[in-house]
C-alpha cells in the first residue's frame, strides 16, 4: 500500500478546482501537496523547494518563479531530493503541462507518475503549441493517464497516448454535501456556476434568459463565479434591463453553492468550443446539480454528453442556440412535475456513475495497484 503520495496542482486553493481538494481529502494515504505553477514552487504550508526562503504570495512568488525559469534543472533536482527524502511512492499531476514538468523527476527518482487531464490541456491551441511536442514523452513515462470524458479519451489517444494507459475517470460530486431535493417544489430560480471565461458562454445564456423572463417575469437567473468576462456580463444585463432578474453574486463557498442548489428549479451551463479550440472536460458543477436533484439544461459539448441524458435527466442543446436554450428552460419552469421527475433521475445517475467517492476509489485502485 502506498503510504506517501505527492499530488501536484497548479494552484493551492483555487475556488473552481474544489474537485482536486476533495480528492486530496478523501485519498486514504498521506498526501504531499506540491503547488505554485506547472513546475511546483511550494509544498505543504507555504514551504519552498528553493534553496533560499520564498513565500507563495507577493514578491516571494516573483522571485521563486524567476529562479525556476532560469534554473529549471536545478529546481527539479530539489523537488527530486524532497521526494526521495520523504519517501514519495507515487506522483499524481493535475493537468498535462504539470505532468510534462514532473516527468523527468519521475524518471530520475523511479517514482511512478500519473497524469490527470481536465480540459484545456488537451484542446487549447496555445497549450498544445507549447507542450504538445512533449506529450509523447509524457505518455511514455507516465504509468497512467486519467481522462475526464469519453471524448477526451479519444483525443488523448489521438495525441499519442497508449490505449492501455488511458483511464476514463470523471471527477465526481460530493454526494454527502450535495443531497437530493425536489426541484419541482422550488421557486423559478435558474442557477449556473462557473468561471466567467470563454468556454462558459454566459453572454449567450443571459441573452436566452431575456426570452425566459418575458414569459416568466418572476424568474431569476443566478450565476456564481468570477473571471475575465464578468464585467461584460454585468453590462449586458444592464443593457437588456435584467438587473432585477439576473443576479451575479460572485464567488461562493462549496457549502453555499450546495444551499443554492437546494433552492433552485433548474441548473444551466452553456459551454462552448472557443476560437482557439479550448473545450471543457466534464464540468463538476453539472454533477453537483444532478446530485442535488436538479434537472440540467446544457450544451452537447465534451463530457457533458456523458453526464446528461437528453430528455431524462435534463436537456441538451447545440452551442449558441438561444431559442432552444430558452425553450427548455421555459419548459422546466412551466412544468414542475417534469422538473421533479428529471431531477430524481439526475440524482440517481450521479450517485451511480459520477460520485466523488467513485472517482477517488478508482484513482486509488490505479495508483495503488
Amino acid at each position: 500500500m502506498i503510504k506517501q503520495l505527492a499530488v501536484v496542482s497548479v494552484n493551492k486553493e483555487k475556488y473552481s478546482e474544489t474537485f482536486i481538494h476533495d480528492q486530496i481529502r478523501l485519498l486514504p494515504t498521506s498526501v504531499h501537496l506540491f503547488y505554485g505553477g506547472y513546475l511546483p514552487l511550494f509544498y505543504g504550508n507555504r514551504q519552498s523547494f528553493l534553496p533560499f526562503p520564498a513565500s507563495d504570495f507577493g514578491p516571494g512568488v516573483f522571485y521563486a518563479q524567476l529562479f525556476a525559469a532560469l534554473a529549471p534543472r536545478f529546481h527539479k533536482k530539489h523537488i527530486a531530493h524532497y521526494c526521495r527524502k520523504q519517501g514519495i511512492e507515487a506522483i499524481l499531476a493535475h493537468y498535462g503541462p504539470t505532468g510534462v514538468q514532473m516527468m523527468e523527476i519521475s524518471v530520475e527518482t523511479g517514482i511512478p507518475l500519473y497524469v490527470y487531464f481536465h480540459g484545456y490541456d488537451a484542446y487549447r491551441a496555445a497549450e498544445l503549441a507549447k507542450y504538445g511536442s512533449h506529450y509523447k514523452r509524457l505518455f511514455d513515462v507516465a504509468s497512467g493517464i486519467f481522462s475526464v470524458s469519453h471524448e477526451m479519451t479519444e483525443r488523448l489517444i489521438g495525441l499519442g497516448a497508449p490505449v492501455h494507459k488511458v483511464i476514463y475517470n470523471p471527477c465526481g460530486a460530493d454526494t454527502a454535501l450535495f443531497t437530493n431535493h425536489d426541484a419541482g417544489k422550488n421557486p423559478p430560480v435558474i442557477l449556473s456556476v462557473g468561471r466567467f471565461d470563454d468556454t462558459k458562454d454566459h453572454l449567450t445564456l443571459i441573452t436566452a434568459f431575456q426570452k425566459v423572463q418575458k414569459a416568466h417575469p418572476q424568474a431569476l437567473l443566478k450565476i456564481f463565479g468570477t473571471g475575465k468576462n464578468f464585467n461584460a456580463c454585468r453590462r449586458l444585463t444592464e443593457r437588456l434591463g435584467l438587473t432585477t432578474n439576473v443576479l451575479l453574486p460572485g464567488v461562493a463557498t462549496h457549502t453555499e453553492i450546495a444551499s443554492e442548489m437546494a433552492q433552485a428549479r433548474v441548473f444551466v451551463l452553456h459551454s462552448v468550443t472557443t476560437a482557439d479550440g479550448d473545450r471543457e472536460g466534464a464540468p463538476v458543477s453539472i454533477m453537483e446539480a444532478g446530485a442535488s436533484g436538479l434537472p440540467v439544461v446544457a450544451t452537447r459539448h465534451a463530457g457533458i454528453n456523458d453526464i446528461v441524458v437528453h430528455g431524462e435527466t435534463g436537456f441538451l442543446t447545440e452551442e449558441k442556440d438561444v431559442n432552444a436554450l430558452a425553450l427548455h428552460l421555459n419548459l422546466l419552469l412551466e412544468n414542475p412535475l417534469v422538473a421533479s421527475r428529471m431531477g430524481e433521475k439526475a440524482h440517481a445517475r450521479i450517485n451511480t456513475y459520477f460520485s466523488l467517492k467513485r472517482n477517488v476509489e478508482l484513482i486509488w485502485k490505479k495508483i495503488n495497484k
